[in-house]
């Protein structure tokens, strides 16, 4: 709430009628705490070390196999430093069997938006090219 009263108080500056601005909340935000209860780790996943949560999906980062190599070892290099657990989507899966460059991190089956909350939550940095994981890793 406290971001919708700023951005309300940005709109007032710009000399919006105050009538015409409704708060409404954040509907991200509200779907966050709605799940609290639902978020979980599946318990074959050893979580008890530090990790980076990881998802790659975008099509601007996958279908172009250079740009797709370079993510990789970049990702394989900070791999060295912090485990990385990477929720694979199935276009990364189908790209990464077209270059020659193999994942020297995790990589576990997709997962729920429950369980993939539960994981962010979890991580000491989530890694991503997902808005909606983005914007649910800071709440």
């Amino acid at each position: 709430m406290f971001r919708a009263l700023i951005k309300k108080k940005n709109l007032l500056k710009e000399t919006y009628d105050a009538h015409k601005i409704h708060l409404c909340g954040d509907i991200m935000y509200d779907l966050y705490l709605k799940q609290a209860e639902h978020r979980r780790i599946p318990k074959n996943l050893d979580l008890s070390e530090e990790f980076a949560l990881l998802t790659l999906h975008r099509q601007e980062n996958v279908d172009d196999p250079i740009r797709l190599e370079k993510w990789i070892r970049a990702l394989n290099e900070l791999a060295q430093e912090i485990n990385i657990i990477c929720p694979l989507h199935p276009r990364t899966r189908k790209r990464l069997e077209s270059v020659d460059l193999s994942p020297d991190f995790q990589i576990i089956e997709p997962c729920s938006h429950a369980e993939i909350l539960g994981r962010a939550e979890r991580a000491v940095i989530t890694l991503t090219d997902s808005g909606g994981l983005q914007k649910g890793s800071i709440f």
